[in-house]
């Protein structure tokens, strides 16, 4: 069905516009008041309703030919009247990031999809949401489902066109509404891995990551600089020989944070934890790398948090900063990467974008 607009205005100074020029029912439907001369409007939109509003917006309820009508300054001789074709019922996918059409989504920000189908008889609806783009991996879903009318997610790579589609099914008809957007890209600090096969970058964000990507010349040569055998803290220059570690434990990984000392134990390769002065050395335990044997770490100055590669795959978690070391059941690692043979990790704190 072709939308049309029959026009009859009285006066060439009243006159009124509107958009989208092919609504649909549910669709909301801005008039702009284009009338030169007048102070006050009066607008009917031929399904019994009416406004005073200088430029209203205005939902028709079902598809037909509707007359709307706006007066001036309630004159008759200041009129004009435009018939609004509107055609089947449609649901609407809106975004909640501001300036989304001008600007994109930033990368890793919290972004809110809604399907808004108008269903002014509470018949039941039915939603199935999808991103279409040629990564899978380049969205996390932070909803216990996809199937309600709201889709919370973030996007962890920058992308010059995604598609988010959400499939509706009312009254045994579905529609399929999708839209395209941009993904824009922010600069990040990266962790650095180098593993039995190959070596990638991760860049972060807080506790979100993006998907690994090929290192820059610069970071690889950071990866091959770096070493966490040795560490200046305070003005001092620490090596694992240093360290005041238990008797018969050595070490040839760890790190120095606000006064305690990460290491990996070469008697059992587990992770542990003691204070500068020796104190209270304990094994780090959590249920994020069950019984996970460890082969590097490093430290992230920026988040404070802690990368360790173990043969479980890569985790991170954040410091400890208790006197006495302990940890509570919220201290899990995560796991950022599945990789298993990584042996070496570095962070670079330069921030850069994604290619």
């Amino acid at each position: 069905m072709l939308c049309c607009a029959l026009m009859a205005c009285k006066n060439n100074s009243v006159d009124f516009t509107y958009t989208p020029t092919s609504p649909r029912a549910g669709m909301w439907v801005q008039f702009t008041n284009r009338s030169t001369r007048g102070t006050d409007w009066y607008w009917t939109f031929g399904d019994s309703t009416a406004t005073s509003t200088q430029s209203p917006s205005h939902r028709f309820r079902k598809p037909g030919k509707y007359t709307v009508r706006l007066v001036v300054d309630n004159r008759e001789s200041w009129s004009c009247t435009k018939i609004v074709t509107v055609l089947d019922t449609a649901a609407q996918l809106y975004c909640s990031v501001d300036s989304v059409e001008a600007k994109g989504i930033p990368m890793f920000t919290d972004v809110v999809f809604t399907a808004d189908v108008y269903n002014p008889y509470n018949k039941k609806v039915q939603y199935q949401w999808s991103i279409a783009s040629m990564n899978q991996t380049c969205f996390k879903v932070l909803n216990d489902t996809m199937t309600n009318d709201k889709l919370k997610i973030y996007f962890t790579r920058p992308m010059e066109k995604v598609s988010v589609v959400v499939r509706v099914t009312m009254d045994d008809k579905t529609e399929v509404v999708s839209r395209d957007y941009q993904v824009m890209d922010k600069p990040l600090p990266a962790l650095l891995v180098q593993a039995l096969d190959s070596c990638y970058r991760i860049r972060m964000s807080g506790e979100r990551y993006e998907p690994q990507a090929a290192l820059s010349a610069s970071q690889r040569d950071s990866l091959n600089n770096y070493q966490d055998t040795a560490q200046i803290y305070n003005g001092r220059t620490y090596r694992c020989g240093d360290l005041p570690l238990p008797s018969g434990v050595t070490t040839r990984h760890f790190r120095i944070n606000q006064g305690k000392i990460y290491y990996i134990s070469e008697q059992d390769r587990y992770l542990y934890i003691m204070n500068l002065n020796g104190s209270n050395n304990t094994r780090i335990v959590t249920q994020g790398t069950m019984d996970a044997h460890m082969r590097a770490i490093c430290e992230d100055p920026i988040h404070q948090r802690l990368y360790v590669a173990t043969d479980a795959g890569i985790h991170s978690l954040p410091f400890i900063l208790s006197d006495n070391n302990a940890y509570g059941d919220e201290m899990l690692f995560e796991r950022i990467s599945d990789e298993d043979d990584a042996v070496k990790l570095a962070f670079d704190k330069r921030l850069q974008y994604y290619k």
